[in-house]
This record gives C-alpha cells, sequence and structure tokens, in this order.
C-alpha cells in the first residue's frame, strides 16, 4: 500500500516540476525578439511615450538600448513560480558596488510590462507605483 502511494507521490512531484520548466520555458521563448518602448511610468507618473528604446532578447541575453543608442547588455533568468514572474538580471558588466533590486514581469501576447523598485523595497508590483514600469510592444516583423 505504501509503495503505490510513494510511487504516485514522485510521480506528481515530477510532473509539477516539469510543469513549471515548460512555463519557464514558454515564457522564455515568447519573449525572444525586439520590443519597442510604449511609456515609461515612474511613481505612478508618465515620464515618456514611445521614447524609441527597446529591448532585445536573444536566448538568455538581453540589450536594453535607449533612444540615444547606448546599449546596456544583461543575461537574465525568469522565475515564473512567482507572483509577479521575476526576471533576474545580471548586467554583462558589473558595476562597483552595485545592488541589484527585484525585477517583475507581465507578460501577455505582444505586450510586456517590467517593473522595478529600489533594491531596499519589497518586491515590485505592476502597478505603476513604483520606482519604474516599462511598458512595450513586440515589434512587427
Amino acid at each position: 500500500m505504501k509503495r503505490p502511494f510513494l510511487t504516485l507521490t514522485l510521480v506528481c512531484f515530477s510532473l509539477f516540476g516539469v510543469a513549471a520548466d515548460v512555463q519557464d520555458a514558454s515564457d522564455q521563448q515568447s519573449l525572444q525578439g525586439t520590443w519597442l518602448i510604449e511609456s515609461v511610468t515612474s511613481y505612478g507618473h508618465k515620464t515618456h511615450d514611445r521614447d524609441g528604446g527597446r529591448y532585445i532578447f536573444s536566448g538568455d541575453k538581453l540589450a536594453i538600448i535607449d533612444k540615444s543608442g547606448k546599449e546596456m547588455k544583461f543575461t537574465f533568468k525568469l522565475d515564473t513560480s512567482t507572483k509577479p514572474k521575476l526576471i533576474s538580471l545580471v548586467p554583462e558588466i558589473a558595476l562597483t558596488n552595485s545592488v541589484m533590486s527585484d525585477t517583475v514581469y507581465e507578460l501577455d501576447g505582444d505586450s510586456l510590462k517590467v517593473a522595478t523598485d529600489s533594491p531596499a523595497a519589497r518586491r515590485p508590483e505592476i502597478s505603476g507605483k513604483e520606482l519604474m514600469v516599462v511598458s512595450l510592444k513586440r515589434k512587427k516583423a
């Protein structure tokens, strides 16, 4: 009696683990490509509209290019098991004494929102009251 229950438990844990990996892979795949900045909000106030900046996802790499052409490169990793979902960004060139803050994202088809707050703050939400919320649209091919 104990053996079938143990087997069933292990199978369930395996399936849930695989499901989480599939979800990560799904978001990872869905993010690939170029995203154009639609707006930037800071502490609930819109600061920029369509400023010409873009995010380019390629594999596990992210390039953020501002309107002047300045590029910042990161390696990213997703955690879709949390609410809201997390995206961990590791800069290609780390600054001395830099502190990473939690960055959350919301992906809905061709719309992407990324929110960040100061490192001392709690994990941000996608409400627009955080330090910065960037709203992006997928670039049409």
